[in-house]
């Protein structure tokens, strides 16, 4: 009986290792963060090349809108390499899987995201399989600011959305203070994308039937 408990605490261990990311190793100046992002209903969705997980990018801005950091995002959009994209595709491919954060990054990079302008390792991280946690650094003298979540499920379509790239991303968002330790702030609901207007939202969120259940909850805390 021991052995069957000790082999089932190894595997919850090893569930979780597999589904949790460090990114921002890169900065030296820092407070520790942890988000967790927990699945929905609608996580895995089934498209014309198999059932997929969603692509996610977290990032802050300030109160202005001025984007501070990228936290992470996934490495299938982050590093150019989703299923079906051209070996020698010049530009960026499936760019509206993440528009609102991608003309963000552009604004503040000046660069787009291609195969050959990839993101790091420190921020692209693999497309997590289930409910997964991100061990993160925040640069130490961002004291306040909105972290923001965006998700997106390619070809989900329904009656109002008929396009290939079906329903928007949604935009989630939660104000936090980054000096106050121990704090869970839980993220909420913001706005939905334009499917043909990069960087453009509404917070008036209508037509939505499935895109709404692909994450149920998120949370950050800071350490430290």
């Amino acid at each position: 009986m021991k052995k069957i408990i000790i082999l089932i605490i190894l595997s919850s261990l090893s569930l979780y290792s597999e589904n949790t990311f460090t990114t921002r190793a890169d900065i030296a100046f820092y407070r520790t963060a942890v988000i967790k992002v927990e699945r929905g209903i609608n996580w895995k969705h089934s498209t014309s090349f198999g059932m997929v997980s969603p692509q996610i990018a977290i990032w802050i801005q300030d109160v202005r809108g001025n984007f501070l950091q990228n936290i992470y995002v996934t490495r299938s959009f982050g590093q150019q390499n989703m299923l079906n994209t051209p070996l020698d595709f010049p530009s960026v491919f499936r760019r509206v899987s993440l528009p609102f954060w991608h003309k963000k990054n552009y604004l503040m990079t000046k660069e787009y995201i291609t195969k050959n302008n990839i993101l790091p390792d420190s921020v692209s991280q693999p497309t997590p399989p289930d409910s997964f946690t991100v061990e993160t650094r925040i640069i130490n003298t961002i004291n306040e600011g909105y972290v923001y979540l965006e998700v997106n499920h390619l070809e989900d379509t329904n009656k109002t959305y008929t396009s290939m790239n079906g329903q928007p991303s949604l935009i989630y968002r939660v104000l936090v203070d980054f000096t106050k330790e121990s704090k869970v702030y839980h993220f909420k609901l913001f706005a939905m994308t334009d499917n043909f207007r990069e960087g453009i939202y509404t917070t008036n969120i209508s037509g939505i039937t499935t895109a709404d259940k692909i994450i149920s909850d998120v949370t950050i805390t800071i350490l430290k």
